[in-house]
């Protein structure tokens, strides 16, 4: 297994630039799928073709999740090179997916998707991105939401305590310090 600073070496090559682009773009499309399938005002509302490939989306990200938790796009290129906000940008659509059409899947597969995507933010929890920048922000925001899409208050308060720190979100609530 490559360290991060050597996997950032590899992954800055342009022959594995499409991993960047794709494990980001395919969870944005996932959520956004997964939200035209839910919403009645949309014209795919309650499509079984889409909601389909939510739930195939979603279970290709668990297939390629690594026993920490991080989702791994091919054999060198892992979601942490450009630190853990590019895991939150990934995780936060697959979140809004796994709450669009968790009550239609059957017991398994949601305890699978639920334990998944829930080990997904665990490793967030420990790999905490305290940047004064969007990427602070986008890694709080995204454990806020875990916090409560898995009711785990110990989420909200690493939020907390790294803004307490780092000062993530400034003084008045915007962006940076």
């Amino acid at each position: 297994d490559l360290a991060p600073e050597a996997r950032k070496v590899y992954a800055e090559r342009g022959e594995y630039q499409w991993a960047y682009t794709r494990g980001r773009g395919s969870a944005s499309a996932i959520g956004t799928f997964a939200l035209a399938w839910a919403l009645p005002a949309s014209k795919h509302y309650g499509d079984e073709r889409l909601r389909q490939g939510v739930i195939r989306g979603i279970e290709a990200f668990l297939d390629s999740q690594l026993p920490s938790g991080e989702f791994a796009f091919c054999s060198i290129r892992y979601s942490s090179v450009y630190q853990t906000h590019e895991m939150a940008w990934r995780l936060e659509p697959l979140l809004a997916a796994y709450l669009c059409v968790r009550h239609t899947l059957p017991p398994e597969q949601a305890r699978r998707f639920h334990d998944g995507l829930e080990r997904a933010a665990d490793y967030l929890y420990t790999e905490v991105c305290d940047s004064q920048s969007n990427r602070g922000c986008i890694w709080c925001g995204v454990m806020a939401v875990a916090a409560r899409v898995f009711d785990r208050p110990d989420y909200l308060e690493r939020v907390q305590e790294t803004d307490r720190k780092s000062g993530v979100w400034g003084k008045r609530g915007e962006r940076g310090g």
